[in-house]
């Protein structure tokens, strides 16, 4: 979510003195989040708000059965302006061109990417708000494009975007690594560990490109899915302010990108016990 607050190392990834760590590690440096490049506070309440609304929807999916979004209601469509405008507020802070080794920390490629796998998250949900795919007649009337026309638009969206993804990565990579595959750990960390995460972030990428394709619901999909995507860059920062370690970062992020499954718990629940959207699956 939040921030590459106060982004002021070199290159090479030496802190600079006034990024120098204190003595004080842990939460206890909370208060280093509030730095002189976010003057107005814009990006830390876009970053809250956005935090808010993932909880809420996600408490409602679980209760509910469903995240509640009523195309006919105005928070609806502000959902998807409202997250993608917290990823370009991203721009207020430096961000280095180069990667660091030895943590988990944003540099400009991830700073893109990110911003543009928001963009393509939020693109889908505004085309499947403006052009509703004709399976649920009930709820948006006489529906179109068809079926087919719907899934196409949506497959040149992602494209797009992914290609745009690819330009970012020739121009910016660093040294020939994956953004997120390519993540380093603190020391210590047993190789098995490195090589089942790498297999499991492989695998929700697959599901999450696949899903915003394919699913036929895909607002709630779509929605689900920004959510790893702005905490991964907010953990980075807690990484940076050493206020979580490299390690920590991982565990969140994997446990940010299994909340996306609990559509697919939720909807299986509510198939086998056989109840409605708005009634507690559990």
């Amino acid at each position: 979510m939040g921030a590459h607050e106060g982004s002021t190392r070199t290159a090479g990834g030496n802190d600079s003195p006034a990024d120098s760590p204190s003595k004080q590690r842990g939460w206890g440096r909370m208060a280093s989040l509030f730095t002189f490049h976010d003057r107005f506070n814009v990006h830390k309440v876009l970053g809250i708000s956005c935090l808010i609304h993932y909880l809420v929807r996600f408490a409602w999916l679980v209760w509910y059965g469903t995240m509640s979004f009523d195309p006919k209601h105005w928070t609806t469509w502000a959902t998807p302006f409202l997250h993608l405008t917290l990823s370009l507020s991203s721009f207020i802070f430096p961000v280095p061109k180069n990667r660091f080794g030895s943590k988990p920390i944003i540099w400009k490629e991830l700073q893109l990417h990110n911003i543009i796998f928001s963009a393509r998250s939020c693109l889908v949900m505004l085309f499947a708000l403006a052009c509703p795919v004709y399976d649920d007649p009930a709820l948006y009337g006489a529906a179109r494009p068809t079926g087919l026309e719907h899934f196409l638009g949506r497959f040149v969206i992602i494209v797009g975007m992914h290609y745009a993804a690819d330009y970012v990565t020739e121009h910016y990579q660093d040294r020939g690594r994956t953004t997120t595959r390519d993540m380093p750990w603190d020391q210590g960390t047993a190789d098995w560990v490195k090589r089942w995460t790498k297999v499991y972030y492989a695998v929700c990428q697959l599901f999450a490109t696949t899903a915003l394709i394919g699913q036929t619901g895909v607002f709630e999909g779509a929605f689900a899915i920004i959510f790893p995507i702005h905490l991964s860059t907010f953990l980075m920062t807690l990484v940076r302010k050493s206020i979580l370690t490299g390690t920590q970062w991982h565990f969140w992020y994997s446990v940010s990108l299994g909340m996306v499954y609990l559509i697919v718990f939720v909807e299986l629940a509510r198939v086998v016990g056989g109840f409605q959207n708005g009634e507690n699956p559990w």
